[in-house]
């Protein structure tokens, strides 16, 4: 259940992002860390929503580089490159953000 109500709140966020003039006030590093986090969830429409995200935030929200790996976000998009569980598309996408981002 609680999951869930992280998944419905993403979501909820995730369409304001879409909203240049919501996105500005919105987008926060705390904001930015639960996204990081749910690069590991376990639905993946939840994980390529976070990609999207932590994308975003990568490109725009200063610091985000440093906030990403505090939360431990490359381990998360590392994860999604070698994992069985992603599909190929979403490992390339989290191999492009590591490599675009972080040289590795």
């Amino acid at each position: 259940a609680h999951f869930d109500l992280r998944k419905e709140a993403a979501y909820a966020l995730f369409h304001l992002l879409h909203d240049e003039r919501m996105a500005g006030s919105i987008l926060t590093r705390e904001l930015a860390i639960e996204f990081v986090g749910l690069l590991r969830a376990p639905d993946p429409q939840v994980v390529d929503m976070a990609l999207t995200v932590v994308e975003r935030v990568l490109g725009t929200l200063e610091g985000a580089q440093r906030l990403v790996e505090e939360a431990d976000g490359i381990d998360a998009l590392e994860q999604l490159v070698y994992s069985a569980a992603a599909n190929a598309e979403m490992a390339a996408r989290a191999s492009f953000l590591v490599d675009k981002y972080y040289g590795e």
